[in-house]
């Protein structure tokens, strides 16, 4: 370790370590001409450098919606030039006053900063902890207490189950707790017994090091044997001397890690190794958590810790406040009576059980292994799911949970119980049960009208962002209007553990859920236990008084239903997500909206104290929202009770989107743009111009990591770059022939532009290119959009999905409301036509409605023709189709066939739709026309759309979904059947469709025919690509569009190329710039001749 001193400055510390150079640098405030400024961006910092210290500089770079100040763009433009990135955390404050001026700027892969709380000097600078990776173990071997079952031993665990199934209980005609307590616990045991006798348990004892090659073996041996004759010398000197052989093995040591983690990245193919590699970003230091301070003591040992979190977080409430007796027999006038389903089928508890994978629990019984073994425990989990709803009891078996501890994210100190949030780890099969009931009482919630519509999470079809978009509406039509609004945040104290069994089960009995339901919800609050995992320790088990399991499927709904009347007085201006509430207020003054929210507050929080519902007084923030500058300086407080709630200046966060005074979103974008940033740059040190991560993986993992990163909440902020003028229609000149819309500017293209950089710098992660290659060029061969586009496609998705949405969601009523100019949520929603909108409806879980039947299309044709040779006379066969023409127009047809005898056929047009709609429309125009001859006699639908049988057999899907329900209607009073007819094999009905279905897209639309939902989703794919070539035919270089290289969204095939090969193509000189034409390497991606563009 050497100093040097390149400045005689002493405010700059310059420590050369090895082959690191750490700067250390401070520049005092009051520093009148910058002169440490001058002296660091005067430096060209080699490869390996670290530099941190105090600026006093401010940037969006690291301190997001912030303006530039003591020379911040100076200082950002010269880390960019240099490839020096900000390591540290982006917005994270690390002064008192509340701004980012410890920087930490680093070429070095891999490092990275963060504030340590626990470690503060005492000053008015929080401490910093900077990692740099020096040979890092880039892999956490995760220590497992369950049995490894490999893929070779799963036929082995099916005959150990298969063998234990016959001396299962049974259960009797109406079975009784004890006996479905058995009837679980000995499954469980089953399973668990035949996991242990065929798994493999990992031991304690470590394992061999991946790299470790027979070269590091020899070179070790080497090492030994220098040693001990070195020893037998006479007068060695103390210490000896570093041997040859020594260097030659750190030397053989090194090159193995290496050449080891560099296959490892590029052998990443599959998306469960590109899972892996990305998880090593996130891997941190391998030291334990910090002394737990708790009552001012610190506390050391991991079990101990582990007992203290238990108490801190799992015990701070008790069932002290809740309400004695039984809550069955409490009187009460319910307001509703709920219908619900006594009956469990077979696919239903396979779809709740199967269809997502999750971390086992005590009993160490994964997704994966019952999926192996479905076969044979179907019809036993079947009856234990049935019994359980049908008498209303939870198993206790599946009341036990290990509980682990883990860190908060934005978290800083872990020596304060509140940075560990617990999760549940419960069992697979027990999950699928509360997932099976917790679907259920979601669409209920629903169609019930249970719960506001503005209280979301746990209900199909509405997202966090709905709430954001929504409330972005309100704040804009206020503005609108020249008035003024105010958000106040709310939170939940202890969420999930708060809630109190005989309280929940009193307000579900009011809202008018059935007996059984509540029966089973109360036996699964009650009577739980859990034990603690932290680090590597566990705790023995202990009960729970009250509370909800954080990671269970049916909590969050149960929780919803529990604080439901919170947002019940006020349906339009208050708005839930889980623990989350927000409360929005509009009037002429901003002392008005806290007069209005002062008695709203004090009325929530006078429900909380009567319900025993407490809120979290530190994380209650408000925000004012104006256009007239007097009320911007004096901002009122909120005061409610004993709370005050002060106004904030500074963006206030909400459900991931944070909201300023003026609804620019600045500080959003530079957040999230930030965060992404990161996520690049680990993908573009994974990599360089000759190895590392395939870059159509690494393409994958932009499109999966980095993109939806900066575009999270567009939905919500992004409003295009053009909307119409507020007098458009005025301004429109009248010797216009087209009559065009004025339009101005919606002052977002400077966030616009902060997204083109991150997804700029996610391309230069995925090709192996050169830094000049212009930008055009990199989107275009990474197949990533640009940021306009990828902006627009996530609005258009969101048009789309505006369309789908059903009529009780939040968003629909505001579609339609009047207002002086139409807001971002209106405007994206008129940019898609119109369409049906679909109805909410219940999932039905069917067994047995594969049309295909698991059989070739020959092998169909062959069976449908000899069942066409058996059918009555008398029965009717309909046969339909759908067709689309180049030209876009839909059609369908249809033929009725009685014997041999055609009796009736005919043909359709369709507005903007798919093949799907033409085929759903053929069967019930067929069926229609059937009805009319058919004389109650059976009929059968011939279609060779198999997506199209499933939704006329099963659950209906959203688009041409009135087609469906008429079919599904006809059903219930007539013999309506329906069959596999594939398509294109000689079937004479199916052909004759066919051609009347071509037929039909040359028929004009019928007037008022709406578009269909599968008609508008590739309307907006459509318009998109669209958008994107559009783009690239305005900014091709000349060469390229001699070329005819063509741009698409999609993975370009020749990323599938080992890095060298894109960077130097073989079969041309290399050369710095111009054409590279690559002809035989090529050809399995491509049937012609190549050709990569290198520059502009």
């Amino acid at each position: 370790i050497q100093q040097q001193r390149p400045s005689p400055s002493r405010d700059i510390l310059w420590v050369k370590a090895g082959d690191l150079t750490i700067i250390n640098i401070y520049r005092p405030p009051g520093e009148p001409i910058n002169h440490t400024t001058t002296t660091l961006l005067d430096y060209q910092p080699p490869e390996g450098t670290l530099i941190a210290g105090d600026l006093n500089a401010r940037h969006p770079s690291w301190e997001p919606g912030s303006s530039s100040r003591n020379r911040g763009d100076d200082i950002a433009e010269w880390a960019e030039g240099y490839n020096l990135e900000f390591i540290g955390e982006a917005g994270a404050p690390t002064h008192t006053h509340g701004h980012t001026l410890d920087l930490t700027f680093s070429n070095i892969p891999f490092a990275e900063a963060y504030i340590s709380a626990h470690l503060h000097p005492g000053a008015d600078h929080q401490a910093i902890i900077i990692i740099i990776p020096i040979n890092k173990s880039q892999e956490q071997w995760c220590q497992s207490s369950h049995p490894i079952v490999s893929d070779s031993a799963l036929l082995r665990l099916a005959d150990l189950v298969q063998m234990g199934i016959p001396a299962l209980p049974t259960l009797g005609d109406i079975p009784t707790p004890a006996e479905i307590d058995s009837l679980a616990t000995q499954l469980v045991s089953l399973l668990s017994t035949a996991i242990q006798a065929v798994g493999k348990r990992r031991t304690n004892q470590g394992s061999r090091a991946p790299w470790w090659t027979e070269e590091c073996s020899e070179a070790h041996r080497a090492v030994i044997e220098a040693r001990r004759q070195q020893a037998q010398e006479p007068g060695l000197a103390v210490p000896p001397p570093i041997l040859e052989e020594q260097k030659a093995f750190l030397t053989t040591v090194r090159k193995a890690k290496r050449a080891y983690w560099a296959a490892k990245v590029e052998e990443a193919g599959t998306n469960q190794n590109l899972y892996q590699i990305l998880s090593w970003r996130k891997s941190g230091l391998a030291v334990k958590a910090p002394p737990l301070l708790v009552d001012g003591q610190a506390i050391n040992n991991s079990y101990d810790k582990a007992q203290a979190l238990r108490k801190a977080i799992l015990e701070r409430f008790d069932a002290a406040d809740d309400l004695p007796g039984n809550p069955f027999t409490v009187p009460m006038v319910i307001r509703r009576l709920i219908p619900w389903q006594h009956t469990v089928s077979i696919e239903e508890v396979r779809q709740a059980t199967l269809t997502k994978a999750t971390t086992p629990g005590i009993d160490g019984i994964t997704t994966k292994l019952l999926q192996s073994i479905w076969g044979l425990i179907a019809t036993p989990v079947q009856k234990l799911f049935q019994a359980c709803v049908q008498t209303g009891y939870f198993p206790r078996t599946f009341r036990k949970a290990e509980v682990v501890m883990i860190q908060k994210l934005g978290k800083t100190d872990f020596s304060k119980t509140g940075s560990w949030r617990p999760i549940a780890l419960l069992s697979c099969l027990g999950k699928g049960l509360e997932r099976l009931i917790a679907k259920r009482m979601a669409y209920l919630t629903i169609l019930e009208g249970v719960a506001s519509p503005q209280q979301v999470g746990a209900l199909p079809g509405r997202a966090a962002v709905d709430l954001t978009t929504c409330l972005t509406h309100e704040i804009e039509r206020a503005l609108d209007l020249g008035l003024t609004a105010t958000l106040v945040t709310m939170d939940v104290k202890g969420a999930f553990d708060s809630v109190l069994r005989n309280r929940l089960i009193i307000r579900l009995r009011q809202q008018g859920w059935p007996n059984s339901l509540l029966r089973l919800i109360f036996t699964f609050a009650s009577s739980r236990t859990a034990r603690v995992r932290l680090e590597d320790t566990t705790t023995e088990d202990f009960p729970l008084s009250c509370g909800l399991p954080q990671g269970s499927p049916l909590s969050p709904i149960l929780f919803l239903l529990y604080i439901a009347d919170i947002l019940a007085d006020n349906q339009r201006l208050r708005f839930g997500y889980a623990d989350d509430i927000g409360l929005l207020e509009t009037s002429p003054s901003l002392e008005e909206n806290t007069t209005a929210l002062s008695q709203e507050i004090t009325q929530i929080l006078n429900w909380g104290t009567d319900n025993k519902v407490a809120f979290e007084p530190a994380k209650c923030e408000a925000v004012h929202f104006s256009r007239k500058h007097k009320q911007r300086k004096d901002l009122p407080d909120i005061q409610a009770r004993e709370l005050t709630i002060k106004a904030s200046t500074k963006p206030v966060r909400w459900l991931g989107v944070w909201f300023d005074k003026k609804l620019t979103f600045r500080h959003h974008v530079d957040t999230k743009v930030a965060a992404a940033k990161k996520v690049a740059q680990f993908l573009r040190h994974l990599s360089n111009t000759k190895g590392g991560l395939p870059a159509a993986a690494a393409r994958l993992a932009v499109t999966a990591c980095v993109l939806p990163t900066p575009l999270y909440g567009a939905e919500t902020w992004y409003a295009g770059l053009k909307r119409p003028a507020r007098n458009s229609s005025t301004n429109a000149t009248s010797s216009s022939a087209s009559n065009q819309i004025a339009t101005i500017s919606t002052r977002q293209k400077g966030l616009v532009k902060r997204v083109e950089k991150v997804i700029t710098a996610a391309a230069w992660a995925i090709l192996p290119v050169w830094q000049t290659t212009s930008t055009s060029s990199l989107l275009r061969d990474a197949g990533l959009p640009t940021a306009k586009v990828a902006l627009e496609g996530v609005r258009l998705r969101f048009a789309t999905r505006l369309q789908k949405v059903d009529q009780q969601h939040p968003l629909v009523p505001r579609l339609l409301q009047l207002g002086r100019q139409q807001t971002r949520l209106q405007r994206t929603a008129a940019l898609l036509p119109k369409c049906p909108r679909p109805l909410l409806l219940q999932p039905q879980h069917l067994s047995g409605q594969d049309p295909t039947a698991r059989q070739s299309k020959e092998e169909a044709t062959k069976a449908l023709q000899a069942w066409l040779k058996t059918v009555p006379d008398h029965h009717t066969i309909v046969y339909s189709d759908g067709s689309k023409a180049p030209n876009g127009a839909t059609g369908f047809g249809f033929v009725i066939y009685r014997g041999s005898r055609r009796i009736a056929q005919g043909c359709g047009r369709l507005g903007i739709a798919e093949v799907f709609d033409g085929e759903a429309e053929g069967a019930r125009a067929g069926l229609r026309r059937a009805l009319l001859t058919s004389q109650g006699q059976p009929i059968h639908i011939c279609i060779d759309n198999t997506s199209v049988i499933q939704g006329i057999r099963s659950n209906i899907p959203d688009s041409s979904q009135a087609a469906f329900l008429e079919i599904q209607a006809v059903a219930r009073i007539y013999n309506i059947q329906t069959h596999w007819s594939p398509g294109h094999q000689g079937i004479k009905g199916n052909e004759e469709a066919d051609i009347l279905a071509k037929e039909g897209t040359t028929l004009p639309v019928p007037r008022g025919l709406l578009a269909t939902l599968a008609g508008i989703k590739r309307l907006s794919q459509e318009r998109k690509r669209h958008q994107y070539r559009k783009w690239w035919r305005q900014e091709a270089a000349p060469r390229y569009m001699q070329l005819g290289l063509k741009a698409t969204l999609a993975c370009p095939p020749e990323l599938a190329l080992p890095r060298a090969i894109l960077h130097h193509p073989p079969s041309s000189p290399i050369r710095p710039w111009g054409l590279r034409t690559v002809s035989s390497t090529l050809q399995p991606y491509r049937s012609t001749a190549y050709l990569l563009l290198r520059g502009g």
